[in-house]
């Protein structure tokens, strides 16, 4: 990773300690449609295995620990990882098992998942870690598996304006280190492409400049859902982004 997010995350969760929502996306009318679809995609399947990579508090394993024969959750934060184990066990649930570890070396056998779950992780990874993690995926996935995959958008209004405010602030105040270069929908379906891979878009949502009014876009995301009716070549320039990731055999 381009920065120490494993120090980072840990402080996060202990500076939000049972205060979910701190750590969770706002609710708003897209991000309902997001999940919808999400768990759509999922499916319920008793003999299923899910691993739900960058699973954080376990905000979605503990949802989908109930679509499920065994999920696996990974976490690059120990204290995520603390955190989603205490709430298993507050809410006995048996069939889930987390643990630290990297997506560039997921600690399970060859094909042996049926789903995969990767939401709001791939942006903080380089583009090579990026490529090492979709190496992995297809490696721990059955040949029938599929692969949900939520990002920020680097080609976005928010990406591109994102990037073009730290190519001014690092003129005004010299070279600084962020988090993600953000990778573009463009750039991760090729890499998809490349691993012989086919990628479909479920979902995009907030079609915003960095800095818009929070206030606008609040009530815009919680009164409209106006993403629906736009074309899709428009949909590939959202910020956040939901594909369904599948290889070939």
């Amino acid at each position: 990773m381009k920065a120490d997010f494993e120090s980072y995350f840990d402080e996060y969760v202990r500076r939000n300690n049972n205060k979910q929502e701190s750590i969770y996306y706002a609710e708003s009318i897209e991000h309902s449609e997001n999940v919808k679809k999400i768990f759509n995609s999922i499916g319920e399947n008793q003999d299923q295995v899910i691993l739900d990579a960058g699973c954080g508090i376990g905000n979605f394993l503990v949802l989908l620990s109930k679509k499920c024969k065994h999920i696996y959750g990974f976490d690059i934060s120990k204290e995520s990882v603390i955190f989603c184990k205490k709430r298993i066990q507050e809410e006995n649930i048996k069939n889930a098992s987390v643990q630290v570890a990297s997506l560039i070396a997921i600690p399970l056998s060859d094909k042996s998942i049926n789903k995969i779950i990767c939401f709001s992780v791939l942006h903080y990874l380089t583009e090579e870690e990026t490529v090492l993690s979709l190496k992995e995926f297809k490696r721990v996935l059955k040949d029938d598996g599929s692969i949900i995959i939520n990002f920020v958008n680097g080609n976005s209004p928010w990406g591109i304006s994102t990037k073009l405010i730290r190519i001014v602030r690092q003129i005004i105040k010299g070279r600084k280190e962020y988090s993600s270069d953000y990778i573009s929908y463009k750039k991760l379906i090729q890499n998809i492409e490349n691993l012989k891979g086919r990628a479909t878009l479920c979902h995009s949502a907030y079609f915003y400049p960095v800095y818009f009014p929070v206030k606008l876009a609040d009530c815009i995301g919680n009164h409209f859902y106006f993403e629906r009716f736009l074309p899709g070549f428009i949909q590939k320039f959202g910020k956040s982004i939901t594909i369904q990731v599948q290889f070939n055999a």
